[in-house]
């Protein structure tokens, strides 16, 4: 699946806040962020938004779903790029590829304060970013290149419990291929994800570009391991991992009834107005049961009991009384991305969603053609894109502020 960004740079979302919101209201923002994005459909009068919300949702869940069953998942991204910045299509508008990162980091080193354990976690958002602005490098050098990386689980980072709780599952051992294809235009993302993906594989794959890997590398040498290659080469995963196994994410879409019974679900927890945390909660019970569902429907062993709703829950019921853990189902454990790089592994990348978040602070508004900068720059109040409150108000209309400007001179100098 291809998803293609519409640039509008400065609905940026991924804002770096440090002192905005605690480690559990980041935890209750993602969990509910599906039904938080269904309740502004629902408030919403406009229909073909309305439906293009929901349509979001149901690739989100999609994807959550599909990462904790059995099988690979191939994905393609294409980012867009505004004065060598790189930019990615969020549920919330197109966010700063490296201040989303940037709040995985700052995630990730919260849960590390609190708990040592996860100090890992912080180390593979970090790589992460790290590979972010690896990307944003690919851009500015303005050929084409590829870039080859590999995310492993993390099973010889951490133990079962610390990997369960930060959304992998260490029996699974999920495991991706990326690769970065800058074209001369834009930078694709091509992502492969495969089950039982172990440190000897990545060896092995690596091996084959003519990179070494010490015996006593880490998941973390790995993912820091990033293989520059000349050219565009689209097919480069295709090459080195043909394909094998059952596209989850294609299984889950091709289940409509399960999916469009667990979508009702969530609207309907989105129209009750419950507090947050046991919106979260509740979100989470549901995920499960469907998630069940799925599972159980993989395998073969799912029971139909006449009504889709008695079917679901018995589904649940069944795999509670075995002890099922799905990584993450009780606690939030995948990135509010948009689905294909939720598919693609950075499970770090996190996004916090709202302009009630946004800090305007002085400086000068980035817009070349504003009206603040003539006839020379002063200093307004701008937001995390380092745009002023008149140039945003342009972009969400969906203008582009400088054509605006030079529109507006054009007939000033007319009437003169």
């Amino acid at each position: 699946m291809t998803s293609q960004v519409i640039l509008n740079p400065c609905r940026n979302r991924g804002i770096f806040l440090e002192t905005l919101k605690s480690l559990d209201q980041l935890e209750q923002d993602r969990v509910t962020h599906s039904v938080s994005l269904l309740l502004e459909g629902l408030n919403s009068p406009d229909l073909e938004y309305r439906q293009a919300l929901y349509e979001q949702v149901a690739n989100l869940e999609a994807s959550y779903i599909s990462e904790v069953l059995a099988g690979e998942t191939r994905t393609k991204f294409e980012f867009d790029s505004y004065e060598s910045k790189l930019y990615a299509l969020q549920p919330e508008g197109v966010t700063d590829w490296e201040h989303l990162h940037r709040n995985g980091v700052y995630r990730a080193t919260l849960m590390a304060r609190e708990n040592p354990n996860f100090r890992f976690y912080a180390d593979i958002a970090q790589a992460e970013l790290e590979e972010a602005r690896a990307q944003q490098a690919m851009v500015r050098q303005s050929s084409p290149a590829t870039m080859l990386t590999i995310s492993l689980c993390g099973n010889d980072l951490a133990n079962s419990q610390s990997l369960r709780l930060v959304g992998r599952d260490p029996e699974l051992q999920k495991g991706y291929l990326r690769a970065s294809v800058f074209d001369g235009q834009k930078l694709h993302l091509y992502s492969y994800s495969r089950d039982r993906f172990t440190l000897e594989d990545a060896r092995q794959i690596l091996r084959r570009l003519g990179v070494d890997i010490p015996p006593v590398a880490s998941s973390i040498d790995i993912l820091r391991t990033r293989v520059k290659l000349p050219g565009a080469q689209h097919q480069l995963l295709e090459k080195l991992a043909p394909p094998e196994g059952t596209d989850a994410y294609r299984f889950v879409l091709e289940q409509a009834d399960l999916l469009g019974f667990h979508l009702s679900g969530l609207e309907s927890l989105a129209a009750q107005g419950l507090p947050t945390d046991v919106l979260a909660e509740q979100t989470n019970r549901l995920r499960y049961d469907i998630m069940s569902s799925f599972k159980q429907r993989l395998e073969g062993s799912w029971i139909d009991m006449g009504d889709i709703y008695d079917s679901v829950a018995y589904a649940g019921e069944v795999e509670r009384e075995a002890g099922t853990q799905f990584a993450g189902c009780d606690v939030v454990i995948t990135s509010q991305s948009d689905d294909p790089l939720v598919r693609s592994g950075y499970l770090n990348a996190l996004l916090l969603s709202g302009r009630e978040n946004w800090m305007w602070t002085d400086g000068y508004c980035k817009v070349k053609e504003c009206p603040s900068r003539e006839p020379k720059p002063q200093k307004v109040k701008v937001g995390p894109c380092s745009v002023c409150r008149s140039c945003q108000a342009l972009f969400d209309q969906n203008k582009d502020p400088s054509t605006e400007y030079r529109r507006v001179k054009g007939k000033q100098n007319t009437k003169t």
